[in-house]
């Protein structure tokens, strides 16, 4: 029967033939519990002879309760069968979240860390000759970065031998590093997507990241030099995308040392001052450098052969009582993104 059908019959045989309806749902539900045979000892006791209010009344009573019984009964016996069942895979994996897409105008980068030993033949001529270090820097930035120890530079979407050796997509024979040095691969690497006009962290140089690192720091300035002594420290690059035409960003390299315990300090937001929980923050703008790339291609960071303390030193060296290794980033352009279009009205 439909409910809808009920509109249409007369108000005053509505209500009796709405409770017909009910009874006989309920009588099958109790049928198929088997508790039916009480309900025929009632119904035939009371046919026989009259009753009582109150006999009419805690007749109810036991229907109801027998009712409720034989529903809970079945609600029951239901759940354990759904809870004996174990849950398909195919089911389990219906229920996952779908994965978050990337925007389409968003700059895909890709961040590599290369541990080698330092004075590897493979860091020298056989990677700076195929790396460009004119075009893409200015002379006075380039110069301070080589007295703070930095050397950096762009490489084409064609790394050279020497940088395939590295990546071990070639082997290079005796110019490959011991194991032992730096562990069995000396790779580690991410991707990121940064929205245009985004910044990202790169944390550099994970060997100080202790409580109980420390380090001294000279930073070579123009008009004069910086010495600091660092504890609990954190090398991080803050890295920024900006589009520049289709299939070209800039990325602005900023440098900076976290250090010190971490307390709730004020920071500048986008309206007003914000509170956040983080560490002492040295900002280095004046050895800030910024560098073009195409799709596929890629920026190379590391340290340059200068004396110990030295920005690139702290960066990209860890000094101990086996060896001394230097780590090369690596930052590649994997895709630009594509601009959203803009629609003017004629």
């Amino acid at each position: 029967m439909r409910w809808d059908s009920l509109d249409r019959v007369d108000p005053s045989r509505r209500t009796p033939r709405l409770k017909r309806t009910l009874t006989n749902a309920f009588e099958r539900t109790i049928e198929e519990q088997g508790l039916v045979r009480a309900m025929r000892c009632v119904s035939v006791r009371s046919a026989d002879s009259p009753s009582s209010p109150d006999e009419v009344v805690s007749r109810r009573h036991f229907l109801h309760r027998r009712i409720v019984g034989a529903l809970g009964l079945s609600l029951w016996s239901a759940g354990c069968q759904l809870l004996s069942k174990p849950l398909s895979l195919s089911r389990a994996r219906s229920t996952a979240l779908p994965p978050i897409r990337t925007s389409a105008d968003a700059i895909s980068l890709e961040f590599v860390f290369i541990d080698r030993p330092a004075g590897d033949p493979l860091l020298g001529s056989p990677l700076w000759n195929h790396v460009d270090q004119m075009a893409s820097l200015d002379t006075s930035i380039r110069s301070m970065l080589r007295q703070n120890g930095l050397r950096t530079g762009v490489l084409s979407a064609h790394p050279p031998e020497s940088l395939q050796s590295m990546l071990g997509l070639k082997t290079s024979g005796a110019a490959s590093r011991p194991k032992s040095a730096v562990g069995a691969s000396g790779l580690e690497g991410r991707r990121v997507s940064v929205p245009p006009g985004g910044t990202t962290q790169v944390h550099v140089n994970p060997f100080y990241e202790s409580a109980a690192a420390e380090a001294d720091l000279i930073v070579e300035q123009a008009t004069e030099n910086r010495s600091r002594h660092y504890h609990n420290l954190r090398c991080v690059y803050q890295v920024a995308a900006r589009r520049l035409q289709d299939g070209w960003v800039h990325l602005d390299f900023v440098p900076q040392v976290h250090h010190g315990e971490q307390h709730l300090r004020p920071k500048a937001g986008a309206d007003d001052w914000q509170f956040d929980h983080a560490q002492s923050v040295d900002t280095f703008h004046a050895q800030r450098f910024s560098l073009p790339l195409n799709e596929g291609e890629m920026a190379v960071v590391t340290a340059d052969d200068t004396a110990k303390g030295t920005l690139g030193d702290l960066f990209f060296r860890e000094r101990s009582a086996a060896a001394t290794i230097q780590r090369v980033l690596l930052v590649r352009l994997c895709d630009a993104g594509r601009p959203t279009p803009v629609y003017a009205e004629p």
